[in-house]
């Protein structure tokens, strides 16, 4: 060995040390765009699928018994969902709101809820939270009584 070779296992291990801890922290802090992220979402039935935490909440209103119902979805019997694709298509007289946090207000924060909100009955939501710099459906709530 030579005197270069400490030389350069310092920066071969200076290399290393950046790419195992400082790379991920920069990566984290870019996180995902929400708009392009529910474009590709809504689209895409396999990215979907990987952007689900499983077992999914889904909770839905009973008419019969006036009473909120509460179930968990498991990845073997999830479907594709177009989110706001699919009302148009039936017709609905709904259109979709934004909220950027779980309680419907306007604030900057790691939640999204989708919402479908209609003139009549309609009322679905989609909670999505970011978690490590991407985002995911976390829990649908449908209130729809056409389903």
């Amino acid at each position: 060995m030579n005197e270069s070779t400490p030389k350069i296992l310092i920066i071969i291990k200076g290399a290393l040390l950046f790419f195992l801890i400082i790379n991920p922290i920069i990566t984290r802090s870019q996180n995902e765009g929400f708009s392009t992220f529910i474009s590709r979402f809504a689209q895409d039935s396999i990215f979907q699928r990987q952007r689900v935490c499983f077992p999914l909440v889904y909770v839905s209103w009973n008419y019969a018994n006036d009473k909120e119902d509460t179930t968990s979805v498991r990845m073997e019997s999830y479907h594709h969902d177009r989110l706001f694709y699919s009302l148009e298509d039936r017709g609905e007289d709904a259109y979709p709101v934004f909220y950027d946090n779980f309680d419907c207000k306007f604030r900057n924060s790691d939640e999204m809820v989708f919402q479908w909100k209609g003139f009549s009955s309609v009322d679905r939501r989609y909670y999505f939270k970011m978690l490590d710099g991407l985002w995911y459906l976390v829990k649908i709530v449908d209130y729809d009584p056409i389903e």
